[in-house]
């Protein structure tokens, strides 16, 4: 018995990598980003590959690592008995790790299996769960090629001949069918003949991958048996042996290095998951298996991992960061206009036309949430921009935080760029292409592309070496983030098999606008304000505000912040700006602002940590107006939440452990504290005559959404769906379409009653 837990130990110890990274996966899909990865798997040709292709690969390269790690077994003191490998012959141990790496691929896609869609669609059809039988179909083919290896194992002639044919026997089990059915299932779909050639392409692709997969297929070597000093010259050579996945290996992490947005957006967060996870553990495998296998591993593996915890500590400490301040200096230093102005003279610069009459003025609240608040930011401007609707004219200020910045930067440069391909072709602008609907639904669709996968693509490849290198190696994290948004918004991965001239003039002109300093963004249009767009962050080094701002205001109109366009006027871009108030810890690199002598003013994290929801900046705006206007100022707030949390569960029996009550204490604190500012906000805003109207996501009506940087295509149809049930008491004051006068009066109706209820759902 002794004997048989000590051998137990040494091949756990010997397969280690394999037994983390196959755990790894079923980890991180179990959370809410998680879960809207897995909720993407929607078309049938994406699932074909998951089932198809990624089955099979991880089955080979965990096998393959399995056999890089047992080339270590005659360094480690197996006794004598039960699980020692000495007793098994070659092919003995290649059954052996072919189970291994057939147990690790089962594991490692457990949640394929378990992961269920909220959708009726789903529930009706699937029960719920992913096209389940997609991959019972995969687990299949593994079957098959597992029976063509069990025919090699119980081949005991050392006839070269037939050991091939069996060998190509097991290869054929795989490919075969696997064309088949791609073809069956994917290819001759008769949807698929309105994109025919992207149907040809994909098919070659699905082709070569399947090729190169069943290259690095596990196959038996034509001896039988080895004993003594022929085992382990035997043992030896496995390494060498597993030369093709090796090689796939790094052809993989290369390709993630090189180009992570390209591969990113291609495969999708799932599959490039997958893929690196299939990679690393042969990576790692053969790196364990060389460092076991050395003499005197003990000391050696603990001095290098002392190493590897001094590089990383080091590299930690010695802070690297993403600029911020993005615009060239030639741009930055010509500014048009770079006085200050105080809140009190642009509001009335902004006000200037309006009515004699007092109208109400609207400030939006895009809160933080990742690209859930993005959409959701979107969702709303659009419904205020809409020309029978028309609010956005009367909003003065779009105050962003986090995915909120980043949803009104998109909406709001898709907004001004329609307008100006409206302008240089009015012919292309017929209805139903206005630009408001225009702006809005190419916003959501850029905003619906995964923006994960470029960032896992990086993060698998490059960013582990960044983290022990203090020098600046490769595009960071943040970097290849913010590009795949750019390449996105401004329409460079492209927008589908056909793109409408409304569309594509639009694309034309918004990337300048992203580009361009958010100081120079357009306060008016044909002769109508805009929004003024402000953007908050936090200061790590004092815990302040840090807003960006499309006009340079006073600092002292906002004692308790740094402003940016003081510090360094004209110096951040929109897209910048959005990405700084956007910088959450470990998905994004600090940023680094700098003022306008180039010297350090600090690094900024994401504006959530201080005011999640900008409630303090949009009061700080409702008091110094108030006070400029006296009576004229009636303000509304129009708050985007997109949070789908419907209040603790005090009745929940989950068990929280002593580092999970961290990070929920924290949680929990933020949102406290986001509620009571926004109190002090409906209570400045009544007592001057305004209002308070949320536009929320509810848990119970519309689902649990995740957080994070991918939206499934569940979660946007649920967003929408709560946007037209949240906004739709513009449109029932009359059955046909309202005008914005009607629009106004219902606002500012429902706005004035919550303060006479108090009554709101923050």
């Amino acid at each position: 018995m002794r004997a048989f837990l000590l051998n137990l130990v040494y091949a756990l110890l010997l397969i280690m990598p394999t037994i983390v990274l196959a755990c790894l996966p079923g980890e991180l899909l179990d959370t809410g980003q998680g879960g809207e990865i897995l909720s993407n798997v929607r078309s049938v040709r994406s699932v074909a590959f998951l089932a198809f292709i990624a089955f099979p690969y991880l089955f080979a390269m965990f096998s393959a690592a399995a056999r890089l790690s047992f080339s270590a077994w005659n360094k480690l003191p197996f006794q004598e008995g039960c699980l020692n490998l000495a007793n098994f012959r070659p092919r003995g141990r290649l059954m052996v790790t072919c189970l291994a790496g057939f147990t690790a691929t089962l594991v490692a896609l457990s949640p394929l299996y378990t992961f269920k869609r909220d959708d009726t669609l789903s529930s009706i059809v699937y029960n719920g769960f992913v096209v389940r039988w997609f991959y019972e179909l995969g687990v299949l083919f593994l079957v098959l090629i597992g029976v063509g290896l069990f025919a090699q194992w119980r081949t005991n002639t050392g006839s070269k001949n037939l050991l091939r044919k069996y060998i190509v026997s097991a290869k054929s089990a795989y490919i075969v069918p696997v064309l088949i059915a791609y073809t069956e299932f994917c290819y001759l779909d008769p949807i698929n003949k309105y994109h025919r050639n992207s149907a040809d392409l994909e098919a070659v692709a699905f082709i070569f991958v399947s090729l190169v997969v069943t290259c690095v297929l596990p196959s038996a070597s034509n001896k039988s048996s080895a004993t003594g000093r022929q085992a382990e010259a035997e043992a030896m050579k496995r390494w060498s042996s597993e030369w093709p996945a090796i090689v796939l290996a790094l052809v993989i992490l290369i390709s993630f290095a090189a180009f992570p947005s390209w591969v990113g957006l291609l495969l999708g967060s799932l599959l490039v998951f997958i893929a690196g996870i299939g990679a690393w553990v042969v990576v790692t495998s053969a790196i364990w298996s060389t460092l076991l296998s050395v003499p005197h591993r003990i000391p050696q593996i603990a001095a290098a991992a002392a190493l590897t915890g001094s590089l990383a500590f080091c590299t930690g400490r010695a802070l690297v960061a993403g600029r911020v301040n993005t615009v060239s200096g030639t741009l930055a230093s010509t500014p048009s206009d770079t006085r200050d102005v105080s809140i009190g003279d642009d509001y009335d610069a902004w006000n200037k036309g309006s009515s004699s009459s007092p109208e109400p003025t609207i400030i939006v609240l895009g809160e933080g949430g990742g690209i859930r608040a993005s959409y959701w930011t979107v969702s709303g401007l659009e419904v205020l921009s809409l020309p029978s609707v028309d609010l956005i004219s009367r909003t003065y200020a779009i105050v962003g935080v986090s995915g909120g910045a980043l949803g009104a930067a998109a909406f709001m440069a898709n907004y001004v760029a329609a307008n100006d391909a409206r302008k240089a072709n009015p012919g292309i602008f017929q209805s139903p292409f206005v630009p408001p609907a225009l702006a809005g639904n190419m916003s959501k669709e850029e905003l619906s592309t995964d923006f994960l996968g470029p960032w896992l693509a990086r993060m698998m490849s490059t960013e582990g070496f960044q983290k022990l290198v203090p020098l600046r190696l490769a595009p960071s994290k943040d970097e290849t983030l913010q590009s795949a948004w750019y390449s996105s918004l401004a329409c460079h991965t492209g927008t589908g098999w056909y793109t409408p001239p409304t569309a594509e003039k639009t694309c034309e002109l918004v990337g300048p606008i992203l580009n361009g300093p958010l100081a120079d963004f357009p306060k008016s249009l044909d002769g109508r304000q805009l929004p003024r767009l402000i953007f908050v962050a936090t200061h790590v080094e004092t815990g302040k505000r840090v807003l960006f701002s499309s006009v340079t205001f006073r600092p002292e109109d906002f004692p308790d912040a740094m402003l940016m366009e003081t510090l360094a006027p004209q110096s951040v871009d929109l897209l910048s700006a959005a990405h700084a108030s956007a910088r959450f810890p470990l998905v994004s690199s600090p940023g680094l602002i700098t003022n306008s002598n180039g010297s350090t003013a600090g690094h900024v994290v994401d504006g959530g940590y201080d005011d999640v929801s900008g409630a303090q900046t949009a009061l700080e705006l409702v008091r110094l107006i108030s006070a400029h206007k006296k009576e004229d100022f009636h303000p509304i707030i129009v708050d985007l939440n997109n949070d789908p949390d419907d209040g603790a569960d005090a009745n929940d029996k989950h068990r929280m452990g002593e580092l999970e009550t961290i990070g929920s204490t924290l949680e929990s604190s933020r949102r406290d504290q986001s509620t009571f500012i926004k109190r002090q906000l409906l209570a400045q805003v009544c007592l001057l005559d305004g209002g308070y109207v949320s536009l929320k996501v509810y848990k119970h009506r519309d689902g649990p959404i995740g957080l994070g940087w991918t939206l499934s295509q569940d979660a946007a149809t649920s967003l929408q769906t709560a946007m037209n049930k949240e906004s739709k008491f513009f449109f029932s004051a009359t059955p046909d379409m309202p005008t914005p006068q009607l629009a106004m009066s219902q606002l500012v109706k429902k706005a004035t009653d919550n303060c006479k209820s108090k009554a709101i759902a923050f």
